[in-house]
């Protein structure tokens, strides 16, 4: 099974929640993985936000009940490392996974934007091609209206 589809599906279980946002918290968020352990506290979430200490993130709504459930009870994500080895147990991965592969293998899927310096993922829906250059979709869009706004009327 691919982690794609066990951070994908819709869990109750305690358990495979705290597993789908140590994984989103690794992963998506590029967080630190001494920060996630000690510092994400029930704390850090407020009215749809995580606050760290790489900024404030909008956390999406498949997370927002398990992190107001968490927030009276939760104290950090200390067993970080057991719940990225179940992940890998439960995609039935050939290697033990550890925070630091996932860290490692972001890495390798991010590019950075040659115009915001902002890195994203590597998917083709993150990255529009604008007067022959490659940006991030939020930096084209911008340069998008740039180029209409420099243009010459055309004579018709």
């Amino acid at each position: 099974m691919l982690i794609e589809n066990i951070i994908k599906k819709d869990y109750t279980k305690d358990e495979m929640l705290r597993i789908q946002f140590c994984w989103f918290a690794l992963f998506e968020l590029g967080l630190p993985v001494d920060e996630i352990r000690n510092k994400i506290k029930s704390n850090s979430y407020k009215d749809g936000r995580l606050i760290t200490s790489k900024g404030c993130f909008e956390i999406p709504q498949f997370h927002h009940l398990f992190l107001n459930l968490s927030q009276s009870e939760y104290d950090g994500f200390y067993s970080l490392k057991k719940y990225i080895d179940k992940l890998g147990t439960y995609a039935k991965l050939d290697r033990k996974l550890v925070p630091k592969l996932i860290k490692k293998t972001r890495e390798n899927y991010m590019i950075k934007c040659g115009n915001c310096h902002k890195s994203y993922e590597n998917f083709s829906h993150n990255w529009v091609s604008v007067n022959n250059r490659i940006v991030c979709f939020k930096c084209a869009e911008e340069l998008k209206k740039n180029l209409i706004s420099i243009r010459p009327p055309s004579k018709v």
